[in-house]
C-alpha cells in the first residue's frame, strides 16, 4: 500500500498510539474531528488497525484516513483524494466522466472507468453502482429535516462512491481495504445531547474527587467535550480539601541567618593578618588593583553603615561576585569582616582572636 511499510508488532503499534495521545487536548480534537463520534478507547483500536494497515499517525492528522461509527464499532475510511493519490502512484492514467442513469428526474445509477497503465497495456475498469444502495437521508432536528450532502449535492455523491469502486478494482493490491465515507452505510451525524443540563447537574453535585471520577466516566463523549470546563472547576473546588489532609501544616521557615563558626573566624582573622603583614610591605597598588588592606577597609565600612541583617547578606552576595577578590584569601578577609558585623547585628557572640 502506497510503498508504505506495514507494522504488525502490536507492542510497539500499541506504545506509539499511547505516546502520540498522552495529551487531553490532542485526544479532544482528534475525537472532533478524525475520530468524530468515538469513544477515546475506540479511538485507540481504529489508530492501531490504520497503523497496521501501512498509514501513520500523520495521516489520521491530515485526514488521510479517519474513523467512522459503524454499526456497535468503527469503520475505517479513506478520502477520494488521497484514494486518487494511491491511484495515480500505481498508473492510474484517467478516468471517464460520470455517467448517470435517470428517471422521472431521479438518479437510479452511476457509471465510471478507471484507466490504467499495465506494462505497455491500458486497462479500462468499469464499475456501476446504484443511487439507492448508497442514499443517506438528512435528519429532522426541532421538527425541520435537515438535508444531507446525498440531497444537496446527489450526482457528487454517487459519483464519488462510483470512482473508489473503480480504483479498487484498478488497484486491488494497493487499496483492496479502502472505503471512501460515502460507501458506508450509516448515519454519521453527531448526536445532539439534549439533557446537557443533566449532565452538567451531575457533575457539579458530586461530592468528591472519586465520585467527580465515577460520573464522568459515565457520561457519553458529547457531554464530555461540552462540559471539560465545567469538570475542571469542580476538580478544582475539592483540591485544597486533599490538600490539607493529605499533607500537614508547614511550620514557618525562620529567616535564613548565616553564623560563622569559631573555625571560620580564625581562618578569616589569619587570613587578614597575613594579608596586612604582607601589604606594608607592598606598594599601594599593583597591577592597578587595590591592595587588600585597602579592599577591606572599604568592606568593613560598608558593613558598618549596614542596619539590618537583609543589608548585610547582600552585601556579603556582592563580595562574592567582586572580580577584585581574585584570591581566597582576599575574599575569606572581606567575608570575615562582613560575617562579624553580621554576627554583631544578630547579638551572637563574637570570637575574637587571642
Amino acid at each position: 500500500m502506497e510503498n508504505q511499510t506495514q507494522t504488525t508488532d502490536l507492542s510497539a503499534i500499541r506504545a506509539g498510539v499511547e505516546l502520540e495521545l498522552t495529551k487531553a487536548e490532542n485526544v479532544a480534537l482528534l475525537i472532533q474531528t478524525t475520530f468524530k463520534g468515538l469513544q477515546p478507547e475506540v479511538m485507540k483500536r481504529a489508530m492501531m488497525e490504520g497503523i497496521m494497515r501501512g498509514f501513520t499517525f500523520k495521516d489520521f492528522l491530515e485526514k488521510n484516513i479517519y474513523a467512522i461509527p459503524f454499526k456497535d464499532g468503527y469503520s475505517l475510511v479513506t478520502s477520494i483524494d488521497h484514494a486518487r493519490k494511491i491511484g495515480m502512484r500505481s498508473g492510474v492514467v484517467g478516468k471517464s466522466a460520470p455517467v448517470y442513469t435517470e428517471k422521472e428526474g431521479k438518479i437510479v445509477s452511476c457509471e465510471i472507468t478507471i484507466k490504467r497503465k499495465c506494462a505497455n497495456e491500458i486497462g479500462e475498469f468499469t464499475s456501476l453502482v446504484f443511487f439507492d444502495e448508497y442514499y443517506k437521508e438528512g435528519s429532522k432536528w426541532d421538527g425541520k429535516y435537515k438535508p444531507s450532502m446525498w440531497d444537496l449535492k446527489p450526482h457528487t455523491m454517487i459519483a464519488k462512491v462510483a470512482e473508489m469502486h473503480a480504483l479498487r478494482m484498478a488497484c486491488p493490491e494497493e487499496m483492496s481495504q479502502m472505503y471512501a465515507e460515502e460507501e458506508i452505510i450509516q448515519d454519521i451525524t453527531p448526536k445532539v445531547i439534549k439533557d446537557m443540563g443533566s449532565y452538567e447537574t451531575k457533575v457539579r453535585a458530586v461530592k468528591d474527587i472519586d465520585e467527580l471520577q465515577r460520573v464522568w466516566a459515565l457520561l457519553p463523549i458529547e457531554a464530555k467535550l461540552e462540559l471539560g470546563r465545567v469538570k475542571d472547576e469542580v476538580k478544582a473546588k475539592f483540591m485544597p480539601v486533599v490538600a490539607a489532609v493529605e499533607q500537614p501544616q508547614a511550620s514557618p521557615v525562620p529567616p535564613m541567618v548565616t553564623k560563622i563558626t569559631p573555625k571560620e573566624a580564625g581562618e578569616a582573622a589569619d587570613a587578614i593578618g597575613h594579608i596586612l603583614d604582607k601589604d606594608l610591605a607592598e606598594p599601594m597598588f599593583v597591577d592597578k588593583k587595590p591592595k587588600a588592606v585597602e579592599m577591606i577597609k572599604e568592606y568593613k565600612k560598608a558593613a558598618d553603615s549596614k542596619s539590618t541583617q537583609q543589608e548585610l547578606e547582600d552585601l556579603l552576595q556582592v563580595a562574592e561576585s567582586d572580580e577584585r577578590l581574585d584570591s581566597p584569601a582576599r575574599k575569606n578577609a572581606v567575608k570575615g569582616v562582613i560575617q562579624g558585623r553580621l554576627n554583631d547585628l544578630l547579638s551572637l557572640p563574637t570570637i575574637t582572636r587571642d
